[in-house]
C-alpha cells in the first residue's frame, strides 16, 4: 500500500469512526428522549384513566360500564392493552370481578405488594412497547376519600391499572431524524477525502519522486532529479536535493574516472555501484600501497617474494601455489616459494623455461580455456591449474603457478588474478631495484676480464663464510697461482694477448675444480683457488691438474703460437695457521719457493719457508 492510499485510508477510517460515534450518540439521545417522552405520556395517560375510573366508580357506574370505558380507552392510538387488577382485600370485600381483574404477571403482583409503580420497556427489531402499572393506594386525604367506600387502612393497595403503550413511532421518528445526519456525515467524509487528496497529492508526488531519486542514489546513480510542482518548503527541499545530487554525480564520476586509471585491471570486475566500486578500489589501492611501503624496506628480493606469497595465501585464499623466478638469459626457472614443493616438478620446464606455455606466450593460462591447454601442467585428466607470468625486466620475470583444489575454483581464481597482477606491478620497481643492487654488488665482487671473484669478495668471504667453516671444523685448501714470465707476454705480444692468456688460465681453473671450489683473481696474473673441505693430497692433486692442463694450452699471437706455464703454492687452513690471511701468506711463500726452484711446479708450504721469509 502506497503512502497516498495509507493517508486517505487513515483519514477516511478516522472520519468514519467519528461519524459513527456522533450518529450513535445522537441515536442514543433520540432513543432516550423518545422513551422518556413515552414514559411521561404513558404516566399521564395512566393517571388520567385512574382518576376517571375513580370518578365513574364514585358516580355509581356499573362494572359493565367501567369495562366498556376501559375498552374505549384501549382503542386509543398507541395504547396496545389496558386492564384492571383488584387486590385480594377488595376481592374479599366486593367479590371477584366478572372480567377477570386478577394479576396477569409478576409485575402486577409486585405493584400490589409494594404499592409502587412499575415500568417495563420491551424492544425488538420490529417494535418497541412500554408497560406501565400504577397502584391504587387507599387514602383518607384528598378527593375522593377511599376509606369511605372501602374497608381499608391508610396506605393499603386496593388495586392497580396496567397499560401497554406502543412507542415504535417515537423510535422510528428518531431513526428518520438520524438519517439526514448520517447522510450529511457521509457527504462531509467524501468532501474531506477529496480536499485532503487535493492538498496532499503534490506532497505525495514529491515523496514518490524522492523515493525514486534516493533509490537510484543507493545504487550510485545521482542523475535522478526530484520532480515537484510545489513552490513552498517542499519545492525548496526538491531544489536543494537536486543541487546536492548534481554535485555528487559530478564528484563521483570524476573520482571513479581518476581511480580507474590507477588500476591494472578492468574496472568492470568490481561492483557496478560507483560508490561501492570506489570503496573497493580505494581499499585495494590502500592495501597495495601498504604492501609497497613495506617491501621498500625489505633487504632482499626473497623477502619480497615471501610477502607476495603471504598476499596470495592469506589475502586471496589460494592454498596451493608456487612462485618461480625466471631467467631469459639462462632459460631457466628457480623455485623461490612453494606451498608443496613436491607437486611442482616438471623436468621439461626445468630443462628449458620455453617449455612453459605461460612464459612463452606471456599470457595467463587457465586449465578450463581448452582441454590439455598445457601438457607440462596436466598431471591428470581432471587437473586444474592457473599460470600467471609477469615480467620484471628483460632478463628476470616471475611465474605464479596455482593448483586449485577443484576445477570449479578456477572461476574464482580467474577473478583474483588481476589483483595478483596489481601486487606484482607494485612490487616490480622494488624487485628491479634489488636486482640492480645485487648486480652492482656482484659486479663489484667480480673481475670484469675473467668473470672471477676479486679480492673484495675474498675479504667478504673471510669475514662471513670463514667463521662458518671454523664452526663446522671444515678444512680449506688454498692455491696461490702465478703465470710464469707473464710480463714477457705483454711486452712481446701486447696486453690484449696477455688478457687472452689470463682468460686461458681462468678456463683451465674452472675445468679442473669442483663447483663448490672458488677461483679468485687476486691481482694481475696472480690467482687464488679456495678448495672446500680439502686435505693436503687433494690440494696438491688439484694444483698439479691445473698446472698440467695449462701447460698444454696453446695460444696464438698473429702467426706465432706459444704456451705458458704456471707456478702454484699450496697451504691449508687451519693446519698451517689460525689466521686465514696468514694461510694466504703461506701459500704466497710456497709460490715464491716454486718460482725460485725453476717455476712450472706445485710447492707445499713448509715451516722452514716461514723462517726464511719476511715477518708476517
Amino acid at each position: 500500500m502506497n503512502a497516498k492510499r495509507k493517508i486517505l485510508t487513515a483519514i477516511g477510517v478516522t472520519l468514519t469512526v467519528l461519524m459513527l460515534i456522533i450518529t450513535t450518540v445522537v441515536a442514543l439521545n433520540f432513543r432516550s428522549y423518545g422513551i422518556e417522552s413515552a414514559k411521561q405520556k404513558s404516566s399521564l395517560t395512566a393517571e388520567l384513566v385512574r382518576d376517571a375510573l375513580t370518578s365513574h366508580m364514585v358516580n355509581g357506574w356499573t362494572e359493565d360500564q367501567i369495562q366498556f370505558y376501559l375498552v374505549q380507552i384501549s382503542q386509543t392510538q398507541n395504547i396496545r392493552d389496558l386492564w384492571l387488577v383488584r387486590s385480594q382485600s377488595v376481592i374479599d370485600e366486593m367479590g371477584p370481578s366478572m372480567y377477570n381483574e386478577v394479576p396477569r404477571d409478576d409485575v402486577d403482583v409486585q405493584v400490589l405488594n409494594t404499592g409502587e409503580r412499575a415500568e417495563v420497556l420491551d424492544e425488538s427489531p420490529q417494535e418497541a412497547s412500554l408497560r406501565v402499572t400504577i397502584p391504587y393506594v387507599a387514602s383518607a386525604f384528598g378527593t375522593p376519600n377511599c376509606l369511605q367506600c372501602h374497608t381499608a387502612s391508610e396506605g393499603d393497595v386496593l388495586g392497580a391499572l396496567s397499560m401497554v403503550f406502543n412507542i415504535s413511532d417515537a423510535r422510528n421518528t428518531g431513526i428518520i431524524t438520524i438519517l439526514p445526519i448520517a447522510g450529511a456525515s457521509l457527504l462531509f467524509l467524501a468532501i474531506a477525502i477529496l480536499v485532503t487528496n487535493h492538498f496532499i497529492h503534490p506532497y505525495l508526488e514529491l515523496f514518490s519522486s524522492l523515493q525514486t531519486s534516493i533509490g537510484k542514489a543507493s545504487d550510485g546513480d545521482f542523475s535522478g532529479l526530484v520532480q515537484t510542482s510545489l513552490t513552498d518548503e517542499g519545492g525548496e527541499v526538491a531544489k536543494r536535493q537536486n543541487e546536492l545530487y548534481s554535485k555528487m554525480q559530478g564528484t563521483i564520476t570524476d573520482i571513479d574516472e581518476k581511480i580507474t586509471t590507477l588500476l591494472t585491471q578492468d574496472s568492470s570486475l568490481y561492483n557496478k555501484n560507483p560508490l561501492i566500486r570506489s570503496k573497493e578500489i580505494i581499499s585495494e589501492l590502500a592495501d597495495i600501497y601498504k604492501f609497497k611501503r613495506t617491501i621498500e624496506f625489505d633487504r632482499s628480493k626473497h623477502e619480497v617474494y615471501n610477502r607476495i606469497a603471504y598476499v596470495i595465501h592469506d589475502k586471496l585464499a589460494i592454498q596451493h601455489f608456487a612462485i618461480y623466478e625466471t631467467s631469459s638469459e639462462r632459460k631457466t626457472r628457480a623455485l623461490v616459494h612453494a606451498s608443496d614443493p613436491g607437486m611442482w616438478h616438471s623436468a621439461a620446464v626445468d630443462a628449458d623455461i620455453n617449455e612453459c606455455r605461460a612464459y612463452r606466450t606471456q599470457t595467463v593460462i587457465y586449465s578450463d580455456d581448452f582441454n590439455h591447454v598445457c601438457d607440462n601442467c596436466t598431471q591428470s585428466s581432471d587437473a586444474a591449474y592457473v599460470c600467471v607470468p609477469f615480467s620484471i625486466n628483460k632478463e628476470v620475470g616471475l611465474l605464479i603457478a596455482i593448483r586449485p583444489a577443484e576445477a570449479g575454483e578456477v572461476t574464482r581464481i580467474r577473478r583474483v588474478v588481476p589483483t595478483i597482477l596489481s601486487y606484482l606491478d607494485a612490487a616490480k620497481p622494488v624487485i628491479e631495484s634489488q636486482l640492480l643492487t645485487a648486480l652492482l654488488t656482484e659486479q663489484s665482487r667480480r673481475d670484469p676480464l675473467t668473470g672471477l671473484y676479486n679480492r673484495k669478495y675474498l675479504e667478504e668471504y673471510i669475514d662471513k663464510a670463514l667463521p662458518q667453516a671454523m664452526r663446522a671444523k671444515t678444512s680449506l685448501g688454498v692455491l696461490m697461482l702465478d703465470i710464469d714470465f707473464f710480463k714477457m707476454v705483454n711486452d712481446t705480444y701486447g696486453h690484449d694477448i696477455g688478457d687472452v692468456v689470463i682468460r686461458g688460465l681462468t678456463e683451465t681453473m674452472n675445468e679442473c675444480i669442483r663447483e663448490a671450489d672458488i677461483p679468485i683473481r687476486f691481482g694481475g696474473e696472480e690467482f687464488i683457488v679456495l678448495l672446500y673441505n680439502s686435505d693436503e693430497n687433494g690440494a696438491m692433486m688439484v694444483g698439479e691438474k691445473i698446472r698440467e692442463a695449462f701447460e698444454k694450452k696453446v695460444f696464438t699471437a698473429g702467426k706465432e703460437r706459444f704456451s705458458k706455464t704456471v707456478s702454484v703454492g699450496v697451504s691449508l687452513f687451519p693446519e698451517d695457521a689460525s689466521s686465514f690471511w696468514k694461510v694466504i701468506k703461506s701459500a704466497d711463500l710456497a709460490l715464491y719457493r716454486a718460482k725460485e726452484s725453476g717455476r712450472n711446479q706445485v710447492v707445499r708450504f713448509a715451516e722452514s719457508m716461514a723462517m726464511q721469509g719476511a715477518d708476517y
